[in-house]
């Protein structure tokens, strides 16, 4: 579901925008595992075991989200709720996941001329909104600021020539909520930041 209303004010347009899935799978995997004999000539013994995998999730998200356009401002900004809820089950292991994911952006640019463009945001990111300063985490054994990442971006696009475009980030980020630890096999760091160039041809 989607309603968007471009309002009697020139420019802005607001909405609101819902939808929820409800999947499941049955399956079964291989899981590779090792079982200790009490040998001491050979304490492993490697084996595979087949298991079924079973689960059953339901996501749910709400958005609201407004846009105002104003000669070459343009001024944007969203609010999102992302609901997981489910059940997986792996052979006689059970386990259940419920997160209410929480994030949200404000968005601003500016189109100097026909060459030059600059834009800045600044967008949040909870993994639990019910605990948004890590404890869960923590208490997982994990550092808090896994929980939260939240981003300040400055970017800015240059049409050197009609075929040639230059696209510059910069990203001030506290958190790593969005991070893959198997990435960072040098551990996480809690404020860190990002600069990317995207270089475009067109022929």
């Amino acid at each position: 579901m989607k309603l968007t209303w471009n309002t009697p004010v020139p420019g802005l347009l607001v909405g609101i925008s819902g939808n929820q899935l409800d999947f499941n799978w049955d399956l079964k995997a291989n899981v590779d595992m090792v079982v200790l004999t009490g040998d001491p000539a050979n304490p492993y013994f490697p084996m595979s075991q087949t298991v079924p995998i079973t689960g059953d999730y339901v996501i749910t998200t709400r958005n609201a989200f407004g846009e105002f356009q104003w000669d070459k401002l343009t001024l944007a900004g969203e609010y999102r709720q992302f609901d997981i809820d489910g059940d997986v089950e792996l052979g006689l292991i059970q386990s259940h996941t419920k997160e209410p994911r929480e994030m949200y952006y404000g968005m601003g640019s500016y189109q100097f001329n026909n060459r030059l463009a600059l834009s800045a945001y600044y967008s949040v990111f909870y993994q639990n909104a019910d605990d948004k300063e890590g404890d869960i985490k923590v208490a997982a054994g994990q550092p808090a600021h896994t929980g939260w990442q939240k981003d300040l971006c400055f970017t800015g696009r240059l049409d050197v020539t009609d075929n040639w475009v230059v696209k510059m980030e910069y990203h001030k980020i506290n958190g790593t909520g969005q991070v893959y630890g198997m990435h960072n096999p040098d551990g996480l760091k809690e404020d860190w930041s990002m600069i990317v160039v995207k270089n475009t041809f067109h022929y």
